[in-house]
Formats: structure tokens, sequence, C-alpha cells
């Protein structure tokens, strides 16, 4: 629990000592077509990096029958991992019962 306690304090300073924003990088690809509709993939990274980082790939939750892959609640944490040194791809999948 102390642990826990002590990442979200973490979260919460980094926060709030970005008030002076880095600029993150939005660029949409397409990544495949399926069914003849295309899954697209979002990478965020800072403005101007050009060298290779570690990247996280996020995976949206909803049981694959819901959610976006840019939604407006991730794109702190995708901000956050970006300024952090971390290229980020988000990407869509086909959903169930679309």
């Amino acid at each position: 629990m102390k642990t826990l306690m002590m990442f979200v304090a973490l979260l919460l300073c980094s926060s709030v000592s970005a008030e002076n924003k880095l600029s993150v990088a939005k660029q949409t690809f397409v990544y495949a077509e399926k069914d003849g509709k295309q899954l697209l993939m979002d990478s965020y990274r800072l403005e101007g990096v050009e060298e290779i980082q570690p990247a996280v790939i996020f995976l949206f939750g909803g049981g694959f029958r819901r959610g976006v892959r840019d939604s407006e609640g991730f794109l702190p944490y995708f901000r956050f991992l970006a300024e952090n040194g971390f290229t980020v791809f988000s990407i869509d999948y086909r959903l169930g019962l679309q």
C-alpha cells in the first residue's frame, strides 16, 4: 500500500511540475485493413525527437465491445509517457459487436 501511495504522489508531483509542457506530437497511421475497415494506430512522442526510444503499446479495455484508441481520458497518460522518453502506440482493434 505504501508503494502505491508513493507512486500516486510521484505522478501528482510530475503533473504539477509539468506546467511548462513539452510539445507531444501525435501521428495517425493505417496499420491494417480487415473486413473493409481501416484499423488505425496513433503514435505519441516528443516533437523533434528522432532517436530510438523504448515503446509502449496501448490497448484500450472494453471487452472487445466498446472503446476507442484516442479517448480523452487516455491522453494525459500518453503525454506523461512521451515526456519521459517513451514512444506510445495506441491501436484500434475490431470490436466483436460491430
